[in-house]
């Protein structure tokens, strides 16, 4: 039976790399000895001696555990891995077990099944006893990252642990389901738009008796190779395309005259049909593409062949080009971005994880790099536009933008991603080829920033910082309304993590909170958006209009706001 069934591996472990109070080396130990003993029983190795037990088990366990084990006094196997218990375990603490457990909550990523294995398997460490299954339940609630969920779970008057589960998984297949419906009515819409839109394109006859008042129908459209008829007061009217030859069947030396009358007209490019003027039925209807009026998803052009789609700017789109670029230039300490959503998805949080990169979030409103990229962008837009008017190619240009040095200071891009110039179509000396280092050009720089940052600084004045939990208020640009929310974390930067009330969290610059001081539990106060410069309102005591000196606002200058002498103010 031994030699069937392979032993474990050796217990390898490096004390200067873990740390024995974190309790990971304890873990490791715990699998390790639970593998040892289902090698014991499978090989009944309980059936040898105890001097062979214990002479197999230093055997497997390896050198580093042996070291360990010869300062140990015990000969039994038993005795051994006692000790080695004590050794490896780690001293628990209820209340950090229990702090665990209450601050867990549900990951972007984690399902509810895996969500409640996690929380089960913190509470096996915080002897809950009876109400192990109460607390998992209750952290359920309070942890699950679907607000709609939660409040399904708080209307439930006798909510077991079971339930709770049960709920959380109806919930989520009914959304899914519900939008896999929404997603099928759109397709179905269109298709329906597409297939009316088809049916609709008629011929007009102009300066004709009668010929105005003509309805187009789909019955009469002909579904043979190119063939379309129309009907005219009892007359069939055809024409088959392709062709200059028309038909008509009626009285006779009719067929001339009506031919020339009968021409077709341009195609309206909002709804792709042919109709009178002023009479689009494309006018006030929404484009199901675009979300836009007064045109029809048929003729959208609103996302031109190889302009940006939606499709192009994921999460997913926008990680496979980064790791492009990082494949052959390297991963970078830190990445600087915007706050888009394929930058505050967690699909690039993990990205960034995995990279073993910092990603930094510039602020969302006025930025104020945006100035540099902007132009930036303009620079390129400028390359793409000469090259498309000389007929030429824009990586040319491209490739030129990169040998160009940005000041006197900061040379080219490519002497400071590669050391060197590239080299182009333009005569460049050989010597300027060769690898330079630029060093010193980011001290240069540094100090051009401090000089920047010291001019910019006479001008301004530091914020007051906010503290973890304190409300606040930040201001909804699409609403035009300030909304409350409370402080999670300083990221530092005075940047600030905030969870609304809806319980979205986001992040925003100092200069963008205000500090929330309800109108009913303080008085009313005038907010600063910039530095939160508040005006508390003078308290008057008599008709002569007269303040107590305590009651009188100063402001950061020096300056005592007094109120208005009027004559009779009260």
């Amino acid at each position: 039976m031994e030699t069937v069934l392979s032993p474990p591996q050796p217990f390898l472990f490096d004390e200067r790399s873990i740390d024995l109070a974190s309790g990971k080396l304890s873990d490791s130990w715990k699998k390790w000895k639970k593998g040892f003993q289902i090698y014991f029983e499978a090989c009944e190795l309980q059936k040898k001696s105890a001097v062979i037990q214990l002479n197999i088990f230093l055997h497997i366990v390896g050198e580093q555990c042996r070291e360990i084990i010869d300062q140990f006094k015990e000969i039994t196997l038993e005795g051994v891995l006692k000790k080695l218990d004590e050794h490896f375990g780690s001293k628990k603490n209820l209340t950090v077990e229990r702090h665990k457990f209450f601050i867990r909550n549900q990951q972007e990523s984690e399902t509810i099944d895996q969500y409640v294995f996690e929380l089960k398997k913190l509470a096996l460490t915080c002897e809950f006893g009876d109400l192990k299954d109460d607390l998992i339940k209750d952290r359920l609630v309070c942890g699950v990252i679907s607000s709609a969920i939660r409040e399904r779970l708080l209307r439930e008057d006798k909510l077991t642990l079971y339930t709770a589960v049960e709920i959380c998984r109806v919930a989520i297949v009914s959304r899914m389901y519900s939008e896999d419906i929404k997603k099928e009515s759109v397709v179905y819409k269109i298709e329906e738009s597409n297939r009316h839109e088809e049916s609709n394109d008629i011929w007009m006859i102009r300066g004709h008796r009668g010929y105005n008042n003509m309805t187009p129908s789909s019955s009469r459209v002909g579904s043979g190779s190119g063939y379309v008829s129309r009907s005219i007061r009892g007359r069939s009217v055809s024409e088959h395309r392709g062709s200059n030859r028309r038909e008509t069947r009626g009285r006779s030396g009719h067929a001339s005259r009506t031919s020339n009358r009968l021409r077709p007209t341009p195609v309206c490019d909002r709804c792709g049909r042919i109709h009178e003027y002023n009479a689009c039925p494309a006018y006030g209807r929404t484009c199901l593409r675009c979300s836009k009026l007064n045109h029809f998803a048929k003729v959208c052009r609103v996302y031109e062949v190889g302009a940006p789609n939606p499709q192009s700017m994921t999460a997913y789109s926008v990680i496979n080009s980064l790791k492009d670029i990082f494949s052959r230039q390297g991963i970078p300490n830190t990445v600087m971005s915007d706050c888009g959503p394929q930058f505050t998805a967690s699909e690039f949080r993990q990205f960034a994880h995995e990279w073993n990169f910092t990603h930094e979030t510039s602020s969302p409103y006025y930025h104020q790099s945006n100035g540099q990229i902007e132009r930036t962008v303009q620079t390129v837009k400028n390359i793409l536009k000469k090259s498309l008017e000389d007929n030429s190619d824009y990586r040319l240009g491209l490739l030129e933008c990169l040998n160009t040095p940005v000041s006197n200071i900061i040379p080219s891009p490519a002497e400071l991603l590669q050391s060197r110039k590239f080299r182009s179509i333009v005569p460049t000396p050989v010597k300027l080829f060769n690898s330079k280092s630029h060093v010193s050009t980011q001290q240069k720089l540094r100090v051009r920033q401090q000089k920047q940052k010291m001019y910019y600084d006479k001008g301004s004045r530091n914020l007051i910082p906010l503290s973890t939990n304190q409300k606040v208020r930040i201001y909804d640009s699409l609403k035009s309304i300030w909304v409350s929310g409370t402080i999670l974390t300083n990221l530092g930067n005075r940047s600030y993590r905030i969870r609304l009330l809806n319980g979205k969290v986001i992040v925003r610059n100092r200069r963008h909170i205000i500090k929330d001081l309800s109108p009913a539990q303080n008085p009313p106060q005038e907010y600063n958006f910039d530095y939160d410069h508040i005006m508390y309102p003078c308290q008057y005591t008599n008709v002569n209009n007269t303040c107590t000196s305590s009651d009188l606002y100063v402001t950061r200058s020096g300056r005592t706001v007094r109120p208005p002498h009027r004559w009779g103010y009260t």
